[in-house]
Order: structure tokens, then sequence, then C-alpha cells
């Protein structure tokens, strides 16, 4: 067993996943992935665990569009389905959790952090095929990341 516990829990869960089987639709004959490309701007307004509820908004920054849902990245999703080697995430707030694998458990948080009302995303479109249900929440969009949100160890605990 490693005797670093940090870096065998980030290391293990960077690995590929597999698509958990509830979103596996290609024996349906639809593919993984976006059925259309396009990039939408919107607002965040409230940060839930494995999702976001966000203002839509235009080019010159007016709200087009209110409670939209978008999904959070798999890899900021309070589920222990989407990382590879933990056991457990236990959820302390919407961007901190407590993960557990291999004996070890850590503290992580998002950062750059999800700001209401502050931070604007760039999302495109989820398909319905895909069937996401995030805790009752079913999204329109999905978060890019591109402001490179992740989870790190949560050194102030």
């Amino acid at each position: 067993m490693n005797s670093n516990p940090t870096e065998s829990l980030l290391l293990q869960r960077t690995r590929p996943r597999p698509i958990p089987a509830e979103y596996d639709r290609s024996a349906e004959g639809i593919p993984p992935g976006p059925a259309s490309v396009g990039v939408w701007r919107m607002l965040v307004t409230y940060e839930a665990n494995n999702h976001l509820v966000c203002d839509q908004l235009n080019a010159a920054g007016g709200v087009i569009a209110e409670g939209v849902i978008v999904a959070k990245p798999p890899e900021l999703r309070h589920q222990v389905k989407w990382y590879y080697g933990l056991t457990g995430v236990t959820t302390t707030t919407q961007n901190k959790v407590t993960v557990t694998g291999g004996g070890y458990a850590e503290k992580w948080i998002v950062r750059p952090p999800y700001i209401d009302d502050v931070t604007e995303l760039a999302v495109m479109i989820v398909p319905d095929s895909l069937g996401w249900d995030l805790g009752g929440a079913v999204p329109e969009y999905l978060d890019l990341n591109v402001a490179g949100r992740r989870w790190a160890v949560d050194v102030n605990v």
C-alpha cells in the first residue's frame, strides 16, 4: 500500500473511468456524447452537489433565461461511481467532500470555487439520450469546465 495517502487517492481518481451502466445507451443505438454542438454563457446562481442552477446570458450579459439546470462535470460530482478506486464520497458542503478508499480518508475542496452570482460558465447542451438524473435534477446543459475546476486536498481542516 502506498505510504502517501494523498498521492494514492488523487492519482486513483484521475484514471479513466468506464461509463456507468445507467448512462450507457449504446445497446439502444445511441452513441455516447453530445448530439449537437453549441456553447452557451451562464451565470451560476446556486450550487448543488451534482448540478448548478444558472441564468442564461446573452452576448451583452443580459439574462435571457433563469433557473437553468447545468450538470457539474463528472469529475466534480458527489457520486462515488465517477471515481476509480474510491469507496465513499460524503458531502460536507456543495464544494467540499470527504472521500475514502484504500484505507485512507481525505477532505477535498473544489478549486477554483463556484461563486453564486459571480462565476460565469461556458456550457453545452446535454442530449436527452444521456438520461442523466442528478439527484432529482435533470440537467439541460453540462459545464465545460473551461476554468479547469478540480478537486484539491483541503489543507485547512
